[in-house]
């Protein structure tokens, strides 16, 4: 009893010291749902025969379904969607309601961001919130795409939190979730353990209870389907399931090849100069990423025996960003959307340390690709230069090289020891 009552205490004094800010986000929140527009009617078809099978077999034999792809946290939320609804026919009806969802997530993290970098000043805060729901690229994905990279987003971002934070438990829970929303969180897995480090080299129990947690939530996540097993092949079937050099992602292959060609389509597994794409494409990934994840290691190793050390945010944030750009803007078989991942990372460090432009070109990079596919706009424009693949490639590109030139500044070149208060 003691417990709860302490916990409806903590309830109540973190809603009555944040009354405005829960005000402006439910205000946004509700305004933004009411919001109706088109979504991409491929992703939403799959969505609609989901739902309509959780509903007549059960969400736990939904696995015996061929085509479906996802993992499992995004059909707990589909299953939560379909409770509100008897029929299929009133399903269908209202289905444009399953965006608020990820919408919803979206928001949290535009509000956590803006609460990390202006803790105390509330009209700071709110400005940087509004900077960021309000941006054409933010919401694109989840409210006019309909996609759910958001709920992946949100967990792997919190438990890279938790684990600076020192919270290794439910840091190691939170990115077996976000494993269980969409595998290519994996990627985010040498930052995992760079965060958690300290504490795992300091107390190895720690670690062990990570691991058990993490595997522990899998468990949870994974036993409850009939057909389990179906989930591990989806995982291993996603390198080869899309063997193209680019799904739409508007990255480096449309500086090499032309448009044309690539829609042919030119084959990942296609040789350029006595090698496989496939194989530039990893080669050229993993030498950004280790130029990015480098001065993590070494600052880990330099300052292991000190409890108290933390990585500086700028570091962190700088090297995220560019190994999450990195994997969207070399590695072939991408789609248009798996840059989001980038642009939460991108966006914490720009607005955090004042980079309005890279703010501004990475937004309008990112945008022309999803509005390249989606054409939601519908301009009738888009043959013009500044709508071209070519132009969103070399916004992203010089982002890129933008992140990998202030880590050289900040860490390469000054060689300086990097502190965080």
């Amino acid at each position: 009893m003691m417990n709860i009552d302490f916990l409806k205490q903590k309830i109540k004094h973190y809603i009555t010291s944040n009354a405005k800010d829960l005000i402006v986000f439910g205000i946004s929140f509700l305004g933004l749902s009411l919001l109706k527009p088109t979504s991409f009617h491929s992703d939403i078809h799959y969505w609609r025969l989901w739902s309509h099978a959780i509903l007549e077999l059960g969400l736990y034999q939904i696995y015996t379904i061929q085509n479906i792809d996802y993992m499992p946290f995004t059909l707990y939320i589909l299953k939560f969607f379909t409770l509100f609804f008897h029929e299929t026919s009133d399903l269908f009806e209202h289905f444009e309601h399953f965006k608020i969802f990820a919408l919803f997530f979206d928001l949290i993290i535009a509000f956590c961001i803006a609460k990390i970098i202006y803790p105390k000043d509330f009209g700071q805060r709110i400005f940087i919130y509004l900077l960021i729901i309000f941006n054409p690229i933010y919401l694109y994905n989840s409210l006019i795409w309909g996609q759910v990279d958001a709920y992946a987003g949100f967990w792997i971002l919190l438990s890279l939190f938790l684990g600076y934070k020192r919270q290794t438990t439910l840091s190691m829970i939170c990115f077996a979730v976000a494993m269980m929303t969409k595998f290519q969180a994996i990627f985010s897995l040498p930052f995992l353990f760079l965060v958690n480090g300290i504490s795992f080299w300091h107390d190895w129990r720690k670690f062990g209870l990570g691991i058990l947690s993490f595997l522990t939530t899998i468990a949870v996540f994974v036993l409850p389907f009939t057909n389990y097993t179906r989930i591990w092949n989806i995982v291993f079937h996603y390198v080869g399931q899309y063997p193209k050099i680019s799904m739409n992602a508007y990255n480096i292959w449309y500086l090499i090849f032309t448009e044309d060609e690539i829609h042919k389509p030119i084959l990942d597994m296609d040789i350029y100069l006595n090698l496989p794409l496939r194989y530039w494409g990893y080669a050229l990934f993993f030498s950004i990423s280790f130029f990015a994840i480098f001065p993590l290691i070494r600052e880990f190793w330099r300052n292991r025996n000190q409890l108290e050390y933390k990585f500086s945010p700028e570091l962190l944030l700088l090297s995220y960003s560019i190994c999450q750009i990195s994997f969207f803007y070399f590695l072939p078989q991408m789609h248009e959307r798996y840059l989001q991942m980038g642009m939460y990372a991108l966006f914490v460090y720009a607005l955090w340390y004042r980079k309005w432009l890279i703010y501004a070109m990475f937004s309008y990079g990112f945008w022309l690709n999803m509005e390249g596919v989606l054409r939601h706009t519908k301009l009738y424009n888009y043959h013009l230069v500044i709508f071209h693949p070519i132009t969103a490639s070399a916004l992203i590109f010089s982002c890129l090289l933008w992140l990998c030139l202030d880590l050289y500044r900040l860490y390469y070149h000054s060689n300086a020891k990097i502190y965080a208060p």
